[in-house]
């Protein structure tokens, strides 16, 4: 396989990989932006929702249960997206004093758990489908298994993301062993962090 540039301008992929990640990257901006619609949705939902209780003595009868979807889409999807730009908050401070090849090694265990943990909740959601999807909400009766959605999609999404940092990473450290966890992840990010 050729290699190619990250479109970053940092490390060396190969097209496969160079592939994987902007597909990842297109299921970033698409998380991104169904979370923030829906967060959006909820936020003028809810003002909608007060106005009318306080203002007018009215409710609408749907919308709890629409909000809370929406909050679930929001929360789960940010979630993934998060974890694709790496925007999360780490606590390093020992870590950057490992030795270069045992972060290395520590950085792929964390993302070989994060694979596991993920796999665990996909499994349990289809083990649990079926009694789910009998199962009917309170107030627009419809099954339950679409409320489990959004945790089932960001589950897999964080998967395939951390198969991604996985190869990635490895690759790079092996192109340059001297450079810190920091530096040879930093061009690889799948999506750049917004502002």
């Amino acid at each position: 396989m050729n290699d190619v540039g990250a479109p970053s301008g940092g490390g060396r992929q190969t097209e496969g990989l160079a592939r994987y990640r902007r597909a990842l990257g297109h299921v970033g901006t698409v998380e991104l932006w169904l979370a923030l619609v829906c967060f959006a949705a909820v936020v003028c939902l809810t003002i909608y929702l007060v106005t009318l209780r306080y203002g007018f003595d009215g409710a609408i009868w749907w919308a709890q249960e629409v909000s809370q979807m929406m909050i679930m889409v929001s929360y789960f999807l940010g979630a993934s997206y998060v974890y694709k730009t790496r925007q999360y908050i780490v606590v390093s401070f020992l870590f950057d004093r490992f030795p270069k090849r045992l972060q290395l090694h520590v950085y792929l265990l964390t993302q070989v758990l994060v694979i596991a943990f993920c796999c665990i909740i996909v499994f349990e959601l289809i083990a649990i489908a079926e009694s789910q999807l009998s199962m009917r909400t309170v107030i627009l009766h419809i099954p339950r298994f679409y409320g489990t959605m959004p945790l089932f999609f960001a589950s897999l999404s964080m998967i395939a993301t951390s198969i991604y940092y996985s190869i990635a990473v490895w690759r790079a450290a092996a192109g340059r062993p001297e450079e810190g966890l920091h530096d040879l992840e930093g061009p690889l990010l799948i999506n750049r962090p917004v502002s």
